[in-house]
């Protein structure tokens, strides 16, 4: 599966860190993601110093996931039948926040059930 979704970022212009995002969920989550559908960059309005990744809404078959670092923007679809919290944890987990978290001394969450 990482091998995969590494070649369809791979072939697309994206955010700094995002292809490394993308493969480590894969593989770290890969029985969430049933699929990874990378969208076009675009030109964001806000300055992000690092790669931040939240779910945007939700679609019949997954979610939208926007990415952000710098003043660039992407959006990714992620295909999967997990919940919307599992994919969160899956997302905060690849993007830095728990190492952040880890590093202040706070407790990290454990993951949440099927």
């Amino acid at each position: 599966m990482a091998e995969k979704v590494f070649r369809v970022v791979q072939t697309a212009k994206s955010l700094p860190g995002l292809r490394n995002a993308l493969n480590q969920l894969a593989t770290r989550h890969g029985q969430v993601i049933d699929r990874l559908i990378p969208g076009p960059a675009r030109h964001s309005k806000k300055m992000h110093r690092m790669l931040t990744m939240k779910i945007a809404g939700a679609h019949d078959h997954g979610y939208k996931v926007v990415c952000k670092h710098g003043f660039e923007m992407q959006e990714v679809y992620v295909v999967t039948k997990a919940s919307r919290e599992r994919l969160q944890y899956g997302l905060d987990d690849v993007s830095g926040k728990f190492y952040f978290m880890k590093l202040e001394g706070q407790r990290i969450p454990p993951p949440p059930s099927a």
